[in-house]
């Protein structure tokens, strides 16, 4: 997970942009696919770039084959003459596909696509079936239809954040903790190495938006940091989403990770990415208010992964 914070800085900003824009073409209850509309590819939480977008067609997500296999690590050639592509994945697997033809080799055997639809080529890019990219890459494949968005998350991305999922230790009642609970979870929290990259990365995407607004930056408190990621778990662990909790507020929360004066607080609940978390309170007036507000000038931020596979997200400012 070294890597996620690099990637995700570069384009985060953009992408918020353009998910603003793009979330009045869908409504987040549809279920009918839209035909022709631009898509966004999402790989293991990050937006990537191409040359021609995926789009939607028939009830059907076309995405280009070349720059997403990239994005992977996968190595591409094309043959012009035989009209073929050959990619050769991370880890060592093989592929070869010709345009127009259902039939496929993959590690040597040939093999015939499940789907009736071929791979072609849109204004000199290779597109191919969303379906096929899982196929190849074993992806968790999700299509989040507020944004229009194919979002495709790696079995290593999913696995990230695995050791916060069903932990009998770390398990939290319902109820306030003794002392003793309370130092046995913050010794927990240290030992599993502390601040995220996905929770470091939201904290940026946040000063960045503060920045545009000529802000100060909001500066990362460990207290809050703890009681954030606390707050999400208890979410997941309580099935709740409350700003009350059984702390009843923000404040008093915070205050049993060792932080005094007053909280703010934004949750979300959905897809992994930190940018779907700021992209959603971007999009709340209230929630943005509280991001962008001058009396606030440490933040911590906690994400905790559901066993229903959504994730919980917790913002505190104070």
């Amino acid at each position: 997970m070294s890597t996620t914070k690099s990637r995700a800085i570069s384009s985060a900003l953009i992408f918020l942009l353009f998910l603003t824009s793009l979330t009045t073409m869908a409504s987040a209850n549809t279920t009918k696919n839209t035909e022709n509309v631009s898509t966004v590819v999402i790989v293991d939480g990050q937006k990537i770039s191409t040359p021609i977008p995926a789009f939607h067609e028939n009830e059907v997500t076309w995405v280009p084959l070349i720059p997403v296999m990239q994005s992977f690590g996968a190595q591409t050639q094309w043959n012009s003459q035989s009209r073929e592509i050959s990619i050769r994945t991370s880890n060592d697997s093989s592929f070869v596909f010709r345009v127009g033809s259902q039939s496929f080799n993959m590690n040597g055997t040939s093999r015939v696509m499940t789907s009736t639809l071929a791979p072609r080529i849109i204004n000199g890019s290779i597109f191919v079936p969303l379906s096929l990219i899982g196929t190849m890459t074993q992806s968790h494949l999700t299509w989040a239809s507020a944004a229009n968005a194919a979002v495709i998350s790696s079995p290593s991305f999913l696995n990230e954040l695995d050791y916060l999922r069903g932990r009998s230790d770390l398990t939290i009642p319902d109820r306030r903790l003794t002392q003793s609970e309370r130092n046995t979870w913050m010794s927990e929290y240290i030992r599993l190495g502390g601040e995220l990259d996905f929770e470091a990365v939201a904290i940026d995407l946040i000063n960045d938006l503060r920045k545009e607004h000529g802000l100060s930056p909001l500066v990362s408190n460990q207290s809050l940091m703890m009681a954030a990621r606390f707050k999400s778990q208890s979410m997941s662990d309580l099935n709740y989403y409350s700003h009350e909790g059984v702390y009843d507020s923000p404040t008093n929360l915070a205050a049993v990770f060792g932080f005094s004066g007053g909280v703010g607080e934004n949750l979300y609940r959905g897809p992994t990415s930190p940018i779907w978390a700021v992209h959603g309170w971007n999009l709340s007036p209230g929630h943005r208010e509280l991001m962008l507000s001058p009396d606030f000038t440490e933040i911590g931020v906690g994400i905790f992964s559901g066993t229903e596979g959504a994730f919980y997200w917790t913002m505190l400012a104070g």
